[in-house]
């Protein structure tokens, strides 16, 4: 439903008054269509007011609920979301959350009749209808009295209709404005608040994609031949993310889908007992750094990003000794990401400490649980606030002037402890109940569909109370099967994460002699850890001899797998102990990269892929960071809040977070890096055995010699499925021959993915 208008008195058109049943107890849309107030329209460029006409009764009946209007997806360009005229915000009735549809040329304020029972209303009788510029009257159900509504600093009551809207919750209209003052300003996406706390409301873009069409609207359209679509097909982004959920859950999260929005909202976060505080060391100077030099496309991405985050309240200008350099990288789909090079600033801040709970005691939680809800929170880090008079500490330098973080921006030494702190606090009193907060990982565990279902209610709930908000593509819901800490959990039953070891699993048997010195230059580091190592591999060490002649008999298959089994399993493969230290040890050769973690000489994990085409091209030192970022990345959950060791080969890598400038693609990798406490250690070639020999598998160079000539498998999608089975449908095939006979007047057939 578009914008809302009652029916007046046809005494007095030009006041608005309570809508007046007639003699019948209705009024018929047909004899009163001259008794309309003012009626807004909202066109595709400019909103404006238009006086309601008489249109010819629609020839194909009432209601036409099939029929959408939208763009197919190879049509749509990204655009601006306001060029559609619609200015929403965000609003709370009785301490809830729900956004609204701000509209002028609504004689009064409306509500969907579906968030009554949300918001906990009481209604009285309506009487009277209510009608769009663009559809037929309906029937008020109720008005909801002296409800209390808060918009920015303002905070009062007034009253709501309800009716029944498609497209918008909530429409605050003329009554709302003028009880208020407030001011639409849509050259600037805001509202101007002038009572007696005066404030200004950045609007927020509103869904703007298909929406079904009444039997008036779908007319309208024919006539100015705009596309209308007898059905469409829609992603259900949560059933991607998290694959087939029941459906009791689907409807829980309808009714808390406030608590999951497509974009967060264009506003501060609300200040929290956890604002993330930079404590620097006493004595130290503030660092300044001048600005990078930049290209052209990277200076007007950056003031398009500079732009769009002073419009959200991301940041502000700044006036301070600190400054840090910003630098850019490209994404995989072509678009730049914004770095900020906070080193020098990590440096001396003092480096928080914070209780991480012990894996095993998760491990213990979750093995009794049969159903599994992780939760990733959208943008996590700019959902908390830094602490009132630190904002300098975080500004930022660039050509166009410098800039402080209001959010914790990305890069902070402590960002996630203060992250992890704040959901503690905020989920305090379900953890190690039906929830384990491990670093920024949110499980919700529970024996029950029906215990999970309350579970996961308490704990949007929470969210909600909290101002916090969820990316529904990076979370997944209701689960029997769920990874975490790798380690898999499935109905009572924990196992090893395959990925852990995969590494060694998927290794060849080797070729040649050269090959063979790769392998055991990896197990032999563990060999004190494998009972009769020796004696298991003496069929393979018997070919290293030169005197041999190359020969791999059944013997040494047999020896191979052996120690293969061995490098997997206990005593060799260990549980982490995250009371004591861990060592990453990396290495990266022509075509891969490798990495283990270890505690006290045991692996805890095992990493090796082969490089992509465009790492082939990277130098040497770059490859060999490339292994620690991606290692470090993958193991994150192990070593995050704590400090650890890695050890390289490569003497430039080593000084790597000294270095006095960086390239771009440099300055994204150590942005990741000072989430981490840890230490470059030189270790010689000749002592980096493990990481060395991951890196160096035969099987992996191979596959990069021939990378051109492969391709990823992904699964059939519902296009592909559209695209096969469409031709093969005969009332599919009869639409599109009748079409391509001109048979079918305003209609067309169009294969749209």
């Amino acid at each position: 439903m578009n914008a809302l208008a009652t029916f007046t008195d046809k005494a007095s058109p030009a006041k608005p008054v309570e809508p007046q049943a007639s003699a019948s107890g209705v009024n018929d849309p047909e004899e009163d269509e001259d008794n309309l107030g003012a009626i807004s329209q909202w066109c595709n460029t400019l909103y404006h007011q238009v006086a309601a006409k008489k249109t010819v009764p629609p020839r194909v009946g009432k209601t036409a609920p099939a029929l959408t209007r939208s763009q197919p997806e190879d049509e749509v360009k990204p655009q601006n979301p306001r060029k559609n005229g619609l200015m929403f915000v965000d609003v709370k009735i009785h301490g809830k959350p729900i956004r609204a549809m701000i509209d002028t040329g609504a004689t009064h304020n409306y509500l969907a009749s579906v968030e009554v029972e949300r918001l906990g209303l009481v209604l009285e009788k309506g009487v009277g209808r209510v009608k769009a510029i663009n559809s037929a009257a309906q029937p008020i159900a109720g008005v909801a009295k002296s409800v209390l509504i808060k918009v920015g600093a303002y905070e009062g009551k007034t009253n709501l209709s309800v009716v029944v809207m498609d497209d918008f919750k909530l429409i605050p209209g003329l009554d709302f404005l003028r009880d208020t003052r407030t001011a639409v300003l849509p050259h600037v996406d805001s509202l101007m608040m002038m009572g007696t706390k005066p404030c200004v409301i950045p609007t927020l873009a509103g869904w703007t994609g298909e929406r079904n069409l009444s039997a008036m609207q779908f007319e309208k359209g024919c006539k100015r031949s705009e596309p209308s679509y007898l059905c469409t097909l829609r992603f259900d982004e949560i059933e991607k993310a998290s694959g087939p959920i029941p459906g009791v859950i689907k409807k829980l999260l309808k009714e808390f889908e406030d608590v999951m929005p497509d974009e967060l909202s264009r506003k501060l976060p609300p200040k929290r007992a956890v604002d993330h505080e930079i404590e620097l060391v006493p004595g130290t100077k503030p660092p300044a750094r001048a600005p990078y030099k930049m290209s052209q496309p990277e200076l007007v991405e950056l003031r398009k990003q500079l732009k769009d985050m002073l419009e959200s309240g991301i940041i502000k200008p700044a006036k301070s000794p600190y400054g840090a350099s910003v630098l850019f990288q490209k994404k995989a789909d072509g678009s730049l990401r914004m770095c900020c090079d906070y080193r020098a600033l990590n440096k001396i801040t003092v480096k928080n400490k914070y209780p991480i709970p012990l894996v095993a005691d998760c491990f213990d939680r979750l093995s009794q649980a049969n159903y599994f809800t992780k939760i990733d929170l959208r943008l996590g880090y700019w959902q908390i606030r830094i602490k009132e008079g630190d904002e300098a500490k975080t500004t930022v330098v660039t050509r166009y002037g410098a800039f402080e973080f209001l959010v914790m921006p990305f890069g902070l030494t402590n960002a996630p402890a203060t992250f992890s702190t704040m959901m503690n606090q905020v989920l305090h009193g379900f953890l190690d109940e039906f929830v384990v907060v491990y670093l920024d990982d949110i499980v919700i565990y529970s024996r029950t569909l029906t215990e999970h279902v309350e579970h996961l209610r308490q704990v949007v709930a929470r969210l909600r109370e909290y101002e916090l908000y969820a990316k529904v593509s990076k979370c997944s819901f209701a689960q029997e099967t769920i990874s975490f800490l790798g380690h898999i959990m499935e109905r009572g039953r924990i196992r090893m994460d395959p990925k852990k070891v995969q590494a060694i699993e998927e290794w060849k048997p080797p070729s040649d002699v050269h090959d063979l010195r790769s392998f055991l230059g990896l197990v032999n580091y563990y060999w004190r850890f494998v009972k009769s190592y020796s004696e298991i591999a003496r069929p393979m060490t018997d070919l290293l001899k030169k005197t041999e002649t190359w020969n791999w008999t059944p013997q040494c298959q047999e020896s191979f797998d052996r120690l293969k089994r061995a490098m997997v399993t206990d005593p060799v493969l260990t549980l982490p102990d995250m009371s004591k230290p861990f060592v990453v040890e990396t290495d990266a050769s022509d075509f891969a990269l490798g990495g283990v973690l270890m505690q006290d000489g045991h692996p805890v994990a095992f990493e090796s892929r082969k490089l992509k085409d465009v790492e082939r091209r990277y130098s040497v030192h770059e490859k060999e960071l490339l292994a620690i970022v991606y290692c470090l990345r993958l193991w994150r959950h192990y070593l995050l809040g704590s400090p650890f060791v890695v050890k390289t080969d490569n003497t430039v890598v080593s000084h790597f977070m000294t270095h006095p400038k960086l390239t771009n693609r440099q300055a994204c990798w150590q942005e990741l890096l000072l989430e981490f406490h840890f230490v470059l250690e030189y270790r010689a070639d000749s002592r980096n055995h493990v990481a060395d020999a991951l890196s160096r598998r035969a099987d992996l160079a191979s596959l990069g010699s021939v990378a051109a000539l492969s391709s990823s498998v992904v699964a059939t999608s519902i296009r592909d499925r559209a695209r096969e089975l469409l031709p093969k449908d005969s009332a599919a095939q009869a639409w599109s021959t009748l079409s391509s006979r001109a048979k079918l007047g305003n209609f067309g057939w169009k294969m749209a993915f």
